[in-house]
């Protein structure tokens, strides 16, 4: 395993230094925007079953092409829109078979992200393909018992609610409501007397699970280190977009807008709901933020260093020494804020607050035991770093 996990974090290393990572934000309209009412349902094609139905289920209706594969074409909630084509469906067939399946995209798109299946939503496992243009080949052994197919390993609202619970016992509490009015949920860490805070946040775009794991390993060490929750007081919202996410949508909310480009205009409900509450919920030293996301590559966004003259600056520093925990693992940094609008969160909350803040992500094909150590570690030498400032 250790040589597995030594090489796994050479070929990150290498694939990160071709990685770019995003250029400067640009300000974008983010007033409401139609969606498309898109397919929900079951079919029946021969003898194979297919439905989506179900919390993040999405694609449209499968049919057969002229060689009996399977299609299921994949569309965006609404455009224009980041190429983040996810998909969820269940399939199975009267009698153990192959079968082959295509994935299907609008010509402009591309796609990202590999198949998983999975018989119980817990265990997933990599399936291999072939793509071909606007085409996505693969194959399925099937049987009569479901099989879920999902972009990513599928963790919708319930998911999130039961982690809440199994972590910190209690039952969620929320800020507010969605559009389609699910609760956006929040938990605190660490000692509510306390007057230095720090805020983790989360999920504003669907498909970015990998980001999401790296959220949960990242608050579960925390709240396990009481060096921390005796003397810091965290806030932790896990699940902006839980219109999106259990929609199955590329990359928006329910109203076709993306969350993380409205934290200056701020005329989405999920924008507004956060940006009330952290008004009476800061009332220390709002000290240190991370919006947790997920991207082609691991990388770390931060603001502009320039920016910080006369600020406390540790960022750095942290995921300097975070990254010794791991073999062969070089970090790539890459300043995304230098000037408002704060179109983003975390460059929101670094003007409204003054607080250092992060983008912490994670590619999509990074490997969950390296999410977990790099997770881990950081949340340890968080604590370790904070001693000093």
């Amino acid at each position: 395993m250790y040589k597995i996990l030594l090489l796994m974090s050479f070929s990150i290393t290498l694939i990160a230094q071709n990685f770019k990572g995003q250029e400067p934000i640009k300000p974008v309209d983010t007033r409401s925007r139609p969606t498309l009412e898109r397919w929900k349902g079951r079919v029946e094609l021969g003898d194979v079953i297919i439905e989506n139905k179900f919390e993040g289920g999405a694609c449209e209706q499968p049919y057969l092409d002229s060689t009996g594969a399977i299609c299921i074409p994949i569309v965006p909630e609404n455009e224009p829109i980041n190429s983040s084509p996810w998909y969820a469906f269940r399939i199975s067939t009267e009698e153990h078979r192959e079968v082959e399946i295509k994935l299907i995209y609008p010509s402009k798109y591309k796609h990202r992200y590999d198949p998983k299946w999975s018989g119980d939503r817990v265990h997933w496992h990599q399936l291999g393909g072939k793509s071909s243009g606007s085409e996505y080949t693969f194959y399925l052994e099937l049987s009569n018992r479901p099989l879920f197919v999902a972009s990513q390993p599928l963790f919708t609202s319930s998911d999130v609610y039961r982690w809440i619970l199994d972590l910190t016992g209690s039952e969620p509490l929320k800020i507010g409501n969605t559009p389609n009015g699910l609760p956006i949920p929040y938990f605190e860490i660490g000692n509510k007397s306390s007057k230095r805070q720090l805020v983790f946040l989360g999920r504003q775009h669907p498909p970015e699970v990998t980001g999401h794991k790296a959220m949960q390993y990242f608050i579960e060490e925390l709240s396990q280190l009481p060096e921390f929750t005796d003397n810091y007081h965290a806030l932790v919202l896990p699940l902006l977009n839980p219109d999106g996410v259990d929609a199955g949508n590329w990359r928006h909310n329910s109203r076709g807008v993306d969350l993380n480009r409205d934290w200056y205009e701020f005329h989405q409900d999920e924008t507004r709901l956060v940006r009330d509450f952290l008004k009476n919920w800061v009332q220390g030293d709002l000290i240190f933020s991370i919006d947790f996301h997920s991207t082609y590559e691991d990388i770390y966004y931060i603001v502009n260093p320039d920016l910080k003259k006369g600020r406390t600056r540790f960022v750095e520093e942290w995921i300097k020494t975070s990254s010794k925990h791991l073999p062969d693992y070089s970090p790539h940094i890459k300043p995304l804020y230098f000037e408002p609008p704060t179109s983003t969160a975390f460059s929101y909350l670094f003007e409204t607050y003054g607080t250092e803040a992060l983008v912490f992500e994670i590619g999509d094909k990074t490997e969950d035991e390296f999410i977990r150590k790099k997770s881990r570690a950081s949340a340890r030498e968080l604590v370790e770093i904070l001693k000093k400032y």
